[in-house]
C-alpha cells in the first residue's frame, strides 16, 4: 500500500491505482505486456497541474487587490491583516489556510468597516489560492469548509479535497449572474410588485428562513397568498384533517385556498421568487443551492440538517429540477445532501439551465 500526500499520510491508496494496474481479470495482464492507465491517477495528475497554473495566474492577476485589501485592513485593524485558519479534514492531518481579517482580535464579534465587506463578497478568501498552489484545497474537490463541522458531512475520499469553487468562486459567479441579469430582474419584480398591489395588500412577503451555518435570515418573494393567509391556512387545517396530514408530511398543499390568482401563475413560473435575488446580492442565498426552510421545518432534516447549513441556500436547486411536486420530504432531504455533497460548478450552471427550462413549461409551484 503507498500513501497519497493530497489526502494525508494515513489515508492508504492501493498499490495498483497508483501504477494502473486494475485487479480485475478483465484487464489486460502485465504478462501480455499491455498497460493500462488508472483513469483516477490520471485525474488526480492532471486536476494538480491544473490547479498549479489556474491559482498561480489568478495570484498574478489579483496581487494588487490582494496588496490593497492588506493595506486597508492594516490602516484599520492596526493588527495583522492574515488570520490562519485550521481545517481538520475527515481523513489524513489537518491543514491551514489564509484568509483576510475581517473582525478585530480584541472583539471577535465585532466585524470591521472593510471586513463586512469582504465577507459579503467572499473576497476575505482570495489567499485560499495559496493553499491551492500548496496542494492543501483544489478547484475541482466537492466539499465545503464547515467550521467545526466537517468530520460530520465530509466521510468519503470522493469528497476530498475541499473544493475552492465552493467556497469562494461560487459567491463570487452568483454576484456576477445577478449583475448580469439585473435589467431584467428589476423590470419582472417591479412589473409584479405593481400587479399584486393592486388588491390592497402587500406587494412583497418576508419570512425568516435558516441560512448558511444556521444563521436566520429574512427570504423575499412576491406575494402569492391572500393577506390573511395565517388566519385561513388555520381554519382550513382545523376543517379538513386530510389537509392537515398533507400539510404535516409535506409542508404544502395541492389545493391551497390562501393562493390568489395571480398567485397560482406566479407559483407555477416560479416569478414570485424573484426578490431573492435581491438576498443573493446581500451573501444570504445563493442562485442554486437547497431550498431555503423556516427554522420549524429545518427540525425535519434530523441529523441530515449539518448538510443544509452547509452551503447558501438557493433559489433553485436538485430539488426542484428533479420533480418537486412528486417527491417526498425524505427524498428532498436525500436530494440536499446528495448536492452539498456534490457542489461544483458545472453541476451549478446545468440546475441553472434544468430551471429555466422548468419555468417555461410551467412545472413549479
Amino acid at each position: 500500500m503507498l500513501k497519497h500526500s493530497r489526502f494525508g499520510d494515513n489515508y492508504p491508496i492501493p498499490r495498483s491505482e497508483i501504477e494502473g494496474i486494475p485487479a480485475s481479470s478483465e484487464y489486460p495482464s502485465r504478462a501480455t505486456g499491455s498497460r493500462t492507465i488508472a483513469p483516477k491517477a490520471l485525474q488526480r495528475s492532471f486536476e494538480r497541474a491544473a490547479d498549479c497554473a489556474i491559482s498561480l495566474a489568478v495570484i498574478l492577476a489579483t496581487l494588487p487587490v490582494m496588496l490593497l485589501i492588506y493595506a486597508v485592513l492594516r490602516l484599520q485593524c492596526r493588527e495583522t491583516p492574515l488570520v490562519v485558519r485550521g481545517v481538520k479534514p475527515p481523513f489524513g492531518s489537518p491543514i491551514t489556510v489564509l484568509k483576510f481579517r475581517t473582525r478585530h482580535a480584541g472583539y471577535p464579534r465585532n466585524p470591521t468597516r472593510a471586513g463586512k465587506f469582504l465577507s459579503d463578497s467572499g473576497l476575505e478568501r482570495l489567499p485560499y489560492l495559496f493553499s491551492v498552489l500548496r496542494g492543501d484545497l483544489s478547484f475541482f474537490g466537492n466539499a465545503s469548509l464547515i467550521p467545526g463541522s466537517v468530520e460530520q458531512f465530509a466521510t468519503s475520499r470522493a469528497e476530498l479535497p475541499f473544493s475552492l469553487y465552493a467556497n469562494f468562486f461560487k459567491r463570487s459567479v452568483d454576484v456576477l449572474l445577478v449583475l448580469l441579469a439585473s435589467p431584467m430582474i428589476l423590470l419582472v419584480v417591479g412589473t409584479l410588485y405593481a400587479v399584486v398591489r393592486s388588491d390592497g395588500g402587500a406587494g412583497f412577503f418576508g419570512q425568516r428562513r435558516v441560512g448558511r451555518y444556521g444563521k436566520e435570515f429574512l427570504c423575499w418573494k412576491i406575494r402569492t397568498m391572500q393577506p390573511n393567509a395565517a388566519e385561513m391556512l388555520k381554519q382550513h387545517l382545523a376543517e379538513n384533517p386530510e389537509a392537515a396530514k398533507e400539510w404535516e408530511e409535506n409542508r404544502k398543499l395541492a389545493d391551497d385556498p390562501r393562493i390568489t390568482r395571480i398567485g397560482k401563475i406566479l407559483r407555477k413560473t416560479s416569478l414570485d421568487e424573484f426578490p431573492q435575488f435581491w438576498n443573493v446580492l446581500k451573501g444570504e442565498m445563493s442562485i442554486v443551492g437547497p431550498r431555503p426552510v423556516p427554522a420549524d421545518e429545518l427540525r425535519k432534516y434530523g441529523d441530515k440538517d449539518v448538510f443544509y447549513k452547509a452551503v447558501r441556500p438557493g433559489i433553485t436547486g436538485l430539488w426542484q429540477v428533479s420533480g418537486r411536486n412528486d417527491i417526498s420530504y425524505e427524498e428532498r432531504v436525500s436530494l440536499d445532501q446528495t448536492y452539498t455533497k456534490s457542489v461544483g460548478f458545472f453541476s451549478d450552471m446545468m440546475i441553472i439551465l434544468k430551471t429555466v427550462d422548468a419555468m417555461l413549461k410551467r412545472t413549479g409551484g
